[in-house]
């Protein structure tokens, strides 16, 4: 295993004693007739003769990868029949939240269905789950593509890093997108927690952020982190409005995960990520201003640059100087929260598509509030993943969507000018 692999299965260099909080994956939401749990175990079997990583298993102790003796992918499909009106975001987190066994593939695939209420429309859902130490973000992307888009994955390799990449360019030492000054932990997030676990999705107005995008260039995700500057600025406006002075903020430090994989080259297996740490500018009150500022700092040219960098540095250096940089990022002195965006192509069920894809993230003892931004066909679906103890994070699902059209009218205003 490579030092990122390694910093995932001691359970973040030992930072996480109950592993299921490191648990990842996301929810799927299909209209009509569920299947049956035969018809789905099926499909899955069939499907995953083309995706060899399911049939992978981690070996803590020896810090490696091996193929499960006897893996049969039935085993890993599951179902859950809830009552009519059921919250079935709530029973998808008790999904994620149930131990995997140590000996075999570290995922499961369950069937909830029967929650729809009286007079509406039946509907069901999948909930892919799989620990951190298994699979990253982006690892999961590809394999419910695979499972579900007609693709397949390669075998895994051996080795975390086949070679390491020299960079075209080298980031300046200035702009190493790493943590380096600690803050006051953010007020709103400070805990004490309470350890359990709430999950909002929702979806955004897409037709505003497609034209934002266009009138000023930026891409639809740089909209989304600029409207998010200003609804977490109206959701804690105390920490923004205070006088100039020492305490006084200068952005909220968060971490953007990148995805350091080639393609699908790797075969899906274990964590090839990094994180570029970036200041949301939630201390501009201007609209124009935030989303300024979050493209400076989310560049296409500074992602590739720093993506080259890790592809260069984590095959070389030793799991004792990856451990305290990976572990400053999950410190909330420096890091406030996580902000993860994955991409992901058509999927189906049979002949049926399906219509709506939300993240869930892990939920860190020190970081309790995690977000993930889906784009899936031509929406972008964000999730919430909060500790109980945050207060208002319904009022800032709404804020977040009220700023999408806040930034939409500041930015056509000034181009009507």
């Amino acid at each position: 295993m490579g030092p990122v692999d390694r910093f995932f299965v001691s359970g973040l260099g030992g930072l996480v004693t109950d592993e299921t909080t490191m648990y990842i994956g996301g929810i799927v939401r299909l209209s009509g007739a569920p299947p049956s749990l035969g018809e789905l175990r099926s499909l899955v079997a069939a499907q995953a003769r083309r995706v060899p990583v399911l049939s992978y298993r981690v070996d803590r102790e020896r810090r490696a990868w091996s193929v499960c003796d006897g893996f049969t992918p039935a085993d890993h499909v599951v179902e859950r029949r809830l009552t009519p009106g059921a919250d079935v975001t709530a029973h998808a987190l008790e999904v994620m939240a149930e131990p995997f066994r140590a000996d075999r593939p570290l995922w499961r695939l369950a069937l909830i269905h029967g929650y729809g209420g009286a007079g509406e429309d039946e509907q069901y859902t999948l909930c892919y789950a799989a620990d951190h130490a298994y699979q990253d973000g982006m690892s999961i992307t590809a394999t419910v593509e695979a499972l579900f888009g007609g693709g397949s994955l390669p075998v895994p390799h051996a080795k975390e890093y086949p070679t390491a990449i020299r960079p075209r360019r080298w980031p300046a030492p200035s702009d190493l997108a790493v943590p380096l000054r600690r803050v006051p932990v953010w007020e709103p997030l400070r805990g004490p927690f309470t350890g359990r676990r709430k999950l909002l999705t929702f979806r955004f107005d897409q037709d505003a952020i497609n034209a934002t995008a266009k009138v000023t260039g930026a891409t639809r995700n740089q909209v989304c982190l600029a409207a998010l500057a200003g609804a977490l600025r109206d959701w804690a406006p105390e920490e923004w409005t205070a006088p100039v002075g020492p305490r006084r903020r200068h952005g909220l430090p968060v971490a953007l995960p990148l995805s350091l994989r080639a393609g699908r080259g790797s075969g899906c297996l274990g964590n090839q990520v990094t994180g570029l740490h970036i200041h949301l500018p939630c201390h501009r009150p201007s609209p124009t201003e935030q989303l300024r500022q979050v493209v400076e700092q989310t560049g296409m040219e500074r992602l590739q640059r720093h993506r080259e960098l890790h592809r260069a540095l984590l095959p070389r250096l030793p799991y004792a100087a990856v451990r305290p940089l990976l572990a400053r990022l999950f410190d909330p002195r420096y890091t406030a929260m996580f902000i993860t965006t994955v991409r992901m192509g058509p999927l189906r069920i049979g002949d049926l598509p399906i219509r709506d894809v939300w993240g869930i993230p892990p939920l860190l003892p020190a970081q309790p509030l995690m977000i993930v931004l889906c784009q899936y066909r031509d929406g972008i679906m964000p999730s919430l993943l909060f500790d109980t103890a945050v207060e208002g994070c319904d009022r800032l699902a709404e804020l977040w969507s009220r700023h999408v059209n806040v930034l939409h009218d500041a930015v056509t205003t000034v181009t009507a000018r």
